[in-house]
């Protein structure tokens, strides 16, 4: 099952926004503070919210499909308030300051509908759909995987625990993707050409032990997840990800600043990597400020390069300098099709700075002569 689109209103950063999105890679780009991991943990809410096995046949929530299949419906407040975090836990702060009463998140997908609304009055609540003739038990669950900006091998001994004693102010999305982390490594190899390139980057296989990870070199010898590079560290993620079978087809992997820790070769690495897993069924979304990532999508995407997958671009900015003004969205398939870039902006405006930086030392040198 793919995301199909998101609709956001008077919620954070944004007034009335709907994205439509392609079944490959969905790229964000723009300044700080204009939304772009809100819209993705507005995403992630929305698939944490899906209808889950009942184990009980009671319950509030309960709900029953034609086929007969009975399912529950989680909770809406701890899904809003646990990714996002709003202070003192009230998903009222999360409506957009001077609007309405109401906030509204909605995703579609091809085989239903999904929303969350927020009251600062009544608080959460929400409601499902499903599409006529469209449900399919074995494909209308989707997973969702969320990594954050910072990676979680290095911190992962203990983490968990913690974060259910409530003593560390990390959001749910960094508890999530360690509990996907801990799930053991399947028999079946999964993906083994992409599997192959990234530890070759990381100079051997990735490994739990002793409920901590370690890259084990072919000398059989086991360096501490810690003491690699943090970039190292968030290939490694993905390696355990995919062999442990939590990144697999249909999966919707929510990706925020993939680049962070990254050097430029890597980075490079890292948009091919994106480009093999949405070739396997992955729908990948990604939040980022690099310009090389998003010009090297941009550039495999244009000329076609394998494998072919859709891509699509999206551009956040404010018409105005003001904070309290709301973000606007622009999308295109490629990056030159946005007529608001902020990544290439700034690049330009760099550039431009260098320039008359260089031509008043010409003319300094010339007068001194």
């Amino acid at each position: 099952m793919k995301i199909q689109s998101l609709h956001i209103q008077n919620f954070t950063v944004f007034e009335d926004q709907k994205f439509d999105f392609c079944d490959g890679i969905n790229v964000f780009i723009g300044a700080n503070a204009t939304g772009k991991t809100h819209a993705l943990k507005a995403i992630y809410s929305l698939l944490l919210k899906q209808r889950i096995p009942l184990s009980s046949p009671s319950g509030d929530n309960l709900v029953t499909f034609p086929s007969g299949d009975r399912l529950v419906l989680p909770s809406f407040f701890p899904v809003v308030t646990e990714t996002f975090r709003p202070a003192d836990d009230q998903p009222g702060n999360l409506i957009r300051h001077g609007e309405e009463l109401n906030a509204k998140i909605a995703i579609e997908t091809d085989s239903q509908t999904v929303e969350i609304l927020i009251n600062s009055n009544r608080g959460v609540s929400g409601a499902d759909g499903i599409k006529k003739g469209t449900f399919d038990k074995e494909k209308a669950f989707v997973t969702p995987l969320f990594f954050p900006p910072r990676e979680m091998l290095s911190a992962y001994e203990g983490f968990a625990a913690l974060y259910e004693k409530r003593e560390v102010s990390f959001d749910k999305t960094y508890y999530d993707i360690c509990r996907h982390l801990a799930v053991p490594v399947l028999r079946e190899e999964r993906l083994p050409d992409l599997i192959s390139d990234l530890t070759d980057i990381l100079g051997g296989s990735v490994i739990e032990k002793g409920g901590r990870f370690y890259i084990k070199q072919p000398t059989g010898k086991l360096l501490e997840a810690h003491l690699l590079a943090e970039g190292h560290r968030k290939l490694a993620m993905l390696v355990r990800l995919i062999t442990n079978g939590e990144i697999e087809k249909d999966t919707v992997l929510l990706w925020d600043e993939p680049e962070s820790g990254l050097n430029p070769v890597l980075t490079t690495k890292v948009a091919q990597t994106i480009r093999q897993l949405a070739a396997a069924g992955v729908q990948v979304f990604v939040a980022t400020h690099d310009y090389l990532l998003t010009s090297e999508l941009s550039v495999l995407a244009e000329y076609k390069q394998k494998p072919d997958v859709p891509t699509r671009f999206f551009a956040f900015s404010r018409p105005s300098d003001d904070p309290a003004t709301p973000v606007s969205v622009q999308s295109g398939d490629l990056l030159q099709d946005l007529s608001d870039n902020p990544i290439l902006k700034e690049f330009v405006a760099h550039y431009d700075r260098e320039e008359r930086l260089f031509a008043a030392s010409q003319r300094k040198q010339g007068a001194a002569r």
